[in-house]
């Protein structure tokens, strides 16, 4: 079976993607809001990458939106500023580091 992901991805590499996306028992962690936060920044900016198919967008947005989910659960008013993150309109370019 060959790969539509990735040309030349290694079959080994395939195989086990094929098995981790197949599994539906889901991966239990958690994280503190800010974390939260953070990896939905990051899944919101990676996912205008205009190599990523429009399946791996759609799941990036899925996954995404479980987090702005919970975050929201926490302190609605974030759900707002969390929902600008989607729009590239609302991108602000940044020299800044976040603050610890």
């Amino acid at each position: 079976m060959s790969s539509n992901l990735v040309p030349d991805m290694p079959p080994e590499l395939e195989a086990l993607m094929r098995r981790l996306w197949v599994i539906k028992k889901p991966i239990r962690w958690s994280m503190r809001p800010r974390e939260a936060w953070i990896i939905l920044s990051v899944i919101q900016f990676a996912s205008r990458n205009p190599m990523l198919t429009p399946t791996h967008q759609k799941l990036m947005r899925e996954l995404g939106d479980q987090l702005q989910r919970a975050i929201v659960a926490i302190e609605p008013e974030a759900g707002q500023y969390l929902e600008m993150g989607w729009d590239p309109q609302f991108d602000v370019p940044t020299d800044r580091g976040v603050q610890e």
